[in-house]
């Protein structure tokens, strides 16, 4: 794991919404440094960059990520950044669960990278130590939510386009991943559609998306599985129904990633 001391942690509530705003930075030695695989939360993120040569994974998606590009992830997204070489890594996250907000940045689109002009990246640095500060007052940092909510709300900034150097065969063995989750086999299946062997698969995916297939395919499992469960789905058919063979390994496999069994996940939602 990349050890990224926070710098900074404040926790607000206002109203319904519960907010968490984080700053963290690390050294990454490429080669020598173990990497967290894929991330899957149950709220809101918005990850800033402020320094650190990387991509970023998203769903389907690799971007190029400059300094105060933001990625805003919906609950159940696949993400998690990718180190293009060594470097110090310094960054932001804002966790959020509110439903009004989320209805805000679903009907607004705001997903994925946004990439702000060199006035807004100065304006956002004012936000993101507004909302990392301990002593500032709770309504203020709710406001300054609010305002980086609406400074990412430009839907023509929204880019979905994949890095400038991301492979072709890569971009299209992840919409194989994608069409046939439930019932693809792993690597093998990569091996035999696209006539690649097992070693050049996990070393282009280790490469360009930052994981091995085995681990994304499990990754976006689980994240169908926690979509299910949201849905009221028991946990055996959850289990099953997102490619899962062994509901032992599916459990453990969910826990790990939530910190939570199946079960006590779903039974959390009902509070």
């Amino acid at each position: 794991m990349v050890v990224q001391p926070i710098l900074s942690d404040t926790v607000v509530s206002f109203g319904e919404m519960k907010l968490r705003s984080v700053m963290s930075e690390g050294n990454y030695e490429m080669g020598k440094t173990e990497v967290d695989g894929a991330h899957i939360h149950s709220c809101y993120e918005i990850y800033i960059n402020v320094t650190g040569d990387i991509s970023f994974f998203h769903g389907s998606a690799v971007y190029d990520i400059r300094p105060f590009d933001a990625v805003v992830s919906y609950p159940g997204d696949v993400h998690h950044c990718i180190y293009r070489a060594s470097c110090r890594h310094t960054h932001y996250c804002i966790w959020f669960q509110s439903d009004e907000v989320g209805a805000f940045l679903e009907r607004r689109s705001i997903r994925g990278r946004v990439e702000l002009s060199q006035g807004e990246r100065e304006r956002m640095q004012t936000l993101l130590q507004k909302l990392t500060q301990t002593k500032e007052d709770s309504f203020l940092r709710s406001a300054a939510l609010m305002e980086l909510l609406s400074m990412l709300d430009t839907e023509s900034r929204t880019r979905t386009e994949v890095s400038d150097d991301f492979p072709a065969q890569i971009n299209e063995m992840l919409g194989y991943i994608d069409a046939h989750l439930t019932d693809i086999s792993g690597w093998e299946a990569l091996s035999r559609e696209f006539f690649i062997s097992k070693s050049t698969i996990n070393r282009m995916f280790k490469k360009y998306v930052g994981i091995s297939a085995g681990r994304l395919i499990e990754a976006k499992r689980l994240s169908y599985a926690e979509k299910l469960l949201r849905a009221d789905v028991s946990v055996t058919d959850a289990c099953y129904r997102a490619g899962f063979s062994d509901c032992s390994r599916f459990i453990s496999a969910f826990r790990k990633k939530f910190g939570l069994t199946p079960l006590k996940y779903k039974q959390g939602l009902r509070k």
